[in-house]
Parts: C-alpha cells; structure tokens; sequence
C-alpha cells in the first residue's frame, strides 16, 4: 500500500512541477525561468525537484519527450499507407493539453526549439508517405510546405481556441490555391 500512495505522491508531484513550469512559460520568457521560480510555483522545497529533475532543461526536455513520443505516434497513424483518412483534429485535445502546447511552442532555445522538433517529424513522416505513394518525384520542398502550414494553422487555432482538423486545413489552403488561380 504505501509503494502506491508514494507512487502517486510522486506523480503528483511531478505534474505539479510541469504545471508550474507552463504557467511560467505564459509569464515570461524560457530564459528568464529559473528552478526556483518553478519550485515556488509549484509549491515545492529545492530538494523535491532535484529528487526528479537535474535542472529546468532537464524537465523541459522529458516534458517534450513525451509529446514527441504521443505526435510521432498519431503521425504514424495518419500516415499509415494502409490508410488514406485523415484523423486528428485539435478538438481531441483537453484544455490542458492545449496550454501545454501552446506554452512548449514558445520555447526555442539552442538546446529546446519544440517547433523545430515538431516540424522535423512532420516533414519526416511526410516525406516518408509521400516517396511510397509517388517514389519517382523529389518531395523535399512539399514535405517541407506540409509540415510549416501544418504547424502554423495548428498554432493558430489552438491561440484562437478554435476547433479544425486537417481535412478543414487542406480545404483552407485549397481556398488560397483557387483564389490565387482565379486571376
């Protein structure tokens, strides 16, 4: 019984650590952020956050860690080459899980650029789907495309805590193409 009741002491803790370091992201700027701006935040001693992280970078990193690994896993569902449906849209996500987004992607430092790293993956995935279903065309410059606007419509809406999905964001581009083609 106590290995569960500290298990979950620990769990706790760590999330209020995390919650104390997205706040602060919504204050100021990653830089600015120390340890023990967290530890107050968070309402924890000095000791209790090195019990669980070596530093702020340290936490920053296992925080991005764990959306990388939850992204790269709905990108490999989306583009599963068995599967030609889109899925995902940003109203899948809780409330919290959009202020951890939005906080994460404004961090871009030499160590943590979290936009950087989720651009990578989706151009990666991307790519990869799109050399299997045309192998014999260059797709660097498209993959490259999908991924900014990608990105960009999903930080716009998460901002706007509006609701889309990516079939509405390819009807959106669609729209700009035609209007450009209209001339």
């Amino acid at each position: 019984m106590t290995i569960q009741i500290d298990d979950l002491r620990a769990k706790r803790t760590q999330k209020a650590i995390q919650d104390a370091l997205i706040e602060l992201l919504y204050q100021k700027p990653y830089e600015k952020i120390t340890a023990q701006d967290i530890v107050q935040t968070a309402m924890i001693n000095r000791s209790t956050f090195y019990r669980y992280y070596f530093s702020k970078d340290d936490l920053l990193g296992k925080m991005i860690e764990e959306v990388r690994q939850t992204y790269r896993s709905a990108l490999k569902n989306r583009f599963n080459a068995e599967q030609d449906r889109i899925v995902g849209s940003t109203a899948d996500l809780t409330h919290q899980e959009r202020r951890l987004l939005l906080a994460l992607f404004k961090v871009r430092t030499p160590k943590h650029d979290f936009y950087q790293e989720m651009h990578t993956l989706t151009k990666s995935h991307f790519l990869a789907y799109a050399s299997q279903k045309s192998p014999h065309q260059n797709w660097d410059y498209h993959a490259d495309s999908y991924a900014t606007l990608f990105l960009h419509g999903a930080m716009y809406f998460l901002q706007k805590n509006q609701d889309i999905s990516e079939s509405e964001l390819v009807q959106s581009w669609e729209q700009i193409v035609d209007l450009l083609k209209a001339e």
